[in-house]
Formats: C-alpha cells, structure tokens, sequence
C-alpha cells in the first residue's frame, strides 16, 4: 500500500493517489474475472480441486480489495473536502467533474473501466452460482435415486386440504453389497 499524501491547498498530490488507486482496484477486478473463468471451467467439467484453487486464490484478491478500498476511501474524503463535498456521499463522478484536467479524464476513464470490469464480473459470478446451484440439484437427485428416496406427490383430500402421497419407491439399488 502506497503511503498517503498529506492534505494540502492543492489537490494534485491527492488525485494521483487517487488515480493509482483506481488502477489497482481495477488491476485486481481483472484478476477476479480471470479466476471466476477458470472457475467456471473447473465447474462445466467437475474438476472440484480447481474450484477450490480458483476460490482460494478469489479470497486472496479480495482481501487485496479491501485494503486498497480503505486507502481509497481515505483519499476520497480528503478531495471532498478539498472540493466542499459531503465526504459520505461522494462518488468518483463527482470527483471527476470537479478536478482539474488531466486528472478528471484519467479518473474518468478509470470510472469506465470499473463499471465495465464490475458488470463483467457480475455475470461471471451469475454464471458461477448457477453452474453449482444446476451440480447441486443434480447430485441431489442421484442421491435421491440411489436411495430410494424422494418427496411424495401432493394431493388433496376431500376436505381441500394438502395431503402428502408417499412416492412409490424407484430404488437405483435394491439390494446391499
């Protein structure tokens, strides 16, 4: 982590902070794209020991996140003052419209680049979630073949009320070894 500047009259200092910051939290989401792909591989062919892989070395890049998110966090609030900004509420556009050239278009840039990694990001992990929630389901229903087991089909009694109908039983194997 790079040390913080020292507040001044001028933002210049704060800003470049600021753009290198940006470009390592940008460095790391590309990362974490990297990793949710092969992720996503590891999963599409059942290879759990390159999920795990994959996922520790996620966890890894997201603790790296957080610790660039507190220096980020930190710079932000020294430019809204610098720009009479409300510090809590600040965001990197409005940053952007207040500093000067050259910084307000890297930062702008920087904006676009992380909105765009996020998005990718974002459908990477859908994609993810969805491809062990489809594992789940089916090593749920191999399991249930494999026992014997399995919910009944809902019926309805005279009264209207709902009544459970055990399954009848579909044993994949009936006997014991």
């Amino acid at each position: 982590m790079t040390p913080l500047p020292v507040p001044s009259a001028d933002p210049r200092p704060a800003l470049e902070a600021l753009s290198r910051c940006l470009e390592q939290t940008l460095s790391l989401h590309e990362s974490l794209c990297e990793r949710a792909g092969e992720k996503r591989e590891a999963l599409v062919h059942l290879r759990a020991a390159d999920v795990e892989r994959t996922t520790a070395a996620e966890q890894t890049l997201l603790e790296s996140v957080a610790g660039v998110e507190v220096q980020r966090a930190v710079l932000t609030a020294q430019l809204a003052r610098y720009f009479r900004l409300e510090p809590h509420g600040v965001r990197l556009g409005d940053l952007c419209a207040r500093a000067p050239e050259p910084y307000a278009a890297r930062l702008g840039g920087l904006r676009r680049a992380l909105q765009e990694v996020a998005r990718r990001l974002q459908r990477l992990n859908r994609l993810n979630a969805a491809l062990v929630s489809q594992s789940l389901s089916h090593t749920e229903t191999m399991l249930r073949l494999i026992t014997g087991g399995g919910a009944g089909t809902t019926t309805y009694d005279r009264s209207g009320a709902v009544a459970e109908r055990p399954a009848a039983p579909r044993t994949l194997v009936d006997q014991v070894a």
